[in-house]
């Protein structure tokens, strides 16, 4: 069963390069959003088990990335959550974790830790193995 991932993160490139990476571990993209206010209003559709939740967004009408976590894991505490952001300060890394978040991954993303985290959760998702065409340019990164 594949795990039902809504991404979120302003940057189509992140989007794009966590899509190709996820769904070759086994995930199954259910959504993408540019902002928590879009994720939020996607959520009753997309059902997800995982979000990935970049934390450096414009916030709109109030809603900025703590806030939909924070809503989020009180609405459907069983979805998983993890946060990536371009900018690895302590506080967010403490706030997001303490939380309830899986884990906390500063760009450019080390894959293989955020599988190892994600395995925990979800057994069934499959090794990474980067694309040949990855291999051939150099490493892929968000």
């Amino acid at each position: 069963m594949a795990v039902r991932t809504l991404i979120v993160d302003d940057a189509p490139t992140a989007r794009l390069v966590l899509r190709r990476r996820l769904e070759a571990i086994g995930c199954d993209i259910v959504a993408e959003a540019d902002s928590s206010f879009a994720a939020d209003g996607l959520m009753a559709l997309a059902v997800p088990d995982l979000i990935t939740l970049d934390i450096h967004m414009p916030e709109i009408d109030g809603m900025d990335s703590y806030a939909l976590f924070r809503k989020i894991r009180r609405q459907s505490p069983r979805v998983e959550f993890v946060v990536i952001s371009g900018a690895n300060y302590f506080q967010n890394r403490r706030d997001f974790l303490k939380a309830g978040a899986l884990g906390f991954f500063a760009k450019p993303i080390d894959f293989h830790s955020l599988l190892r985290d994600l395995r925990t959760i979800f057994p069934e998702l499959k090794p990474y193995q980067l694309p040949p065409s990855v291999l051939s340019r150099g490493v892929e990164k968000i």
